[in-house]
């Protein structure tokens, strides 16, 4: 039997306690390269991202980071995430914030950040 790995965040090296789920998408910016004779003849080197998706729930209090100004301040940022034994660090931004509150259900988020292309070590 397997024992398995668990995840957690950190943003500007403080670790998001009320993270309720994350993502993380990194597109390493291949370009195919198509020709009319042969199709897909390869592929061409291109400008990499990695995207990580954040949904958060929001305290009473006051949220845990200020993800909304982040977003409206468009700084730089840097981002932990680790998967298991591996951790993703890089520098991006904010790029958009959702948050939504209805009944029965606790006031939660969604925020979306792009930083730099980086191996999980």
């Amino acid at each position: 039997m397997e024992e398995f790995g668990t995840s957690g965040l950190f943003v500007d090296n403080t670790f998001q306690r009320f993270s309720t789920g994350h993502t993380i998408r990194l597109a390493n910016g291949e370009q195919r390269v198509l020709t009319i004779a042969e199709g897909l003849a390869g592929f061409s080197p291109g400008s990499g991202e990695v995207t990580i998706s954040i949904q958060y729930a929001v305290p009473a209090a006051k949220p845990e980071f200020n993800y909304h100004n982040a977003c409206l301040e468009r700084s730089l940022h840097t981002l932990q995430i680790g998967f298991g034994g591996v951790d993703y660090i890089g520098q991006g931004k904010f790029l958009d914030n959702e948050v939504a509150h209805s009944v029965d259900n606790a006031i939660a988020g969604t925020v979306n950040w792009t930083g730099e292309l980086a191996a999980m070590e």
